[in-house]
């Protein structure tokens, strides 16, 4: 019925605004990871969000994060940017 894509596949594409909203309003709890198919880091910050020592790590990791996508910067697993 669906086709799924992976987020190695050529066709994978993730867009910048969505990308953009998730870091911003959920970078701590790495939202926007998962979105964009890093999946093993989307839940390393879940894990780490959610404790006080944690937030300490990715917290800067989320600005870095929302930095790299306003900068266009951050891209998908196979590195194409987001539209």
């Amino acid at each position: 019925m669906f086709s799924k894509i992976k987020p190695r596949d050529p066709e994978y594409e993730k867009k910048f605004w969505l990308t953009m909203l998730l870091c911003l309003f959920f970078g701590i709890l790495g939202l926007h990871r998962f979105y964009t198919g890093y999946g093993r880091e989307g839940l390393f910050f879940l894990l780490c969000g959610f404790t006080g020592v944690g937030t300490i790590i990715t917290g800067p990791w989320a600005l870095i994060d929302l930095a790299m996508i306003l900068g266009r910067f951050y891209t998908t697993p196979n590195g194409r940017p987001l539209k």
